[in-house]
């Protein structure tokens, strides 16, 4: 698996080299995020992408038959390249390793709220605002949902994290409690 995660680095750099000269970056990046997703989402194709028990050739025409007028003529070479070289395994690490290049180069970083219920979108945009002039850098936000929270959020980036949920403000006044009762 480590190979694996090495080989997908160095096919990453070389594809994202190759879409940065032809500033085609934005779009083969969404290519490689449909075919992760399509991994993930689709048990078929995975098995299609990672079996040892099909030609190499034969894929590759199963590839382009599937993806000729679907993905970026650059994300099809890509494919098939792995292909012709049986690296098809490398594809989902390849396809991270590219998304996170690409998220470094361009000053992206990425937040997580959660909260009990979806946020409106001029809150999340008030937040996503505040949080691009806090870094100075480019967010995308991620929602999740999460009851047990009671009310309110937590907002997670990089390695920082702001708890204003109900729940923590709770678990904080029970510790406060415990704390002050005496000790037997």
């Amino acid at each position: 698996m480590a190979t694996d995660s090495r080989i997908g680095v160095r096919y990453a750099r070389a594809l994202y080299a190759v879409a940065k000269s032809k500033g085609n970056e934005d779009k083969v990046r969404n290519d490689l995020s449909d075919l992760l997703q399509l991994m993930t989402d689709l048990t078929e194709f995975d098995l299609l992408i990672n079996t040892p028990m099909m030609k190499g050739n034969d894929k590759a025409k199963l590839l382009t038959r599937l993806f000729k007028n679907q993905i970026q003529p650059l994300t099809l070479d890509f494919l098939l390249l792995l292909t012709a070289h049986r690296r098809e395994s490398a594809l989902g690490d390849a396809c991270r390793m590219y998304e996170s290049m690409y998220k470094q180069e361009k000053g992206i970083v990425e937040a997580r709220i959660t909260s009990v219920i979806p946020l409106r979108k001029n809150l999340v945009a008030k937040l996503v605002q505040w949080i691009e002039e806090e870094m100075k850098k480019k967010v995308e936000l991620q929602q999740t949902i999460n009851e047990n929270l009671i009310g309110g959020f937590i907002l997670r980036m990089d390695d920082r994290q702001l708890d204003v949920s109900i729940s923590d403000r709770l678990q904080k006044i029970r510790q406060d409690l415990l704390r002050s009762l005496p000790h037997n």
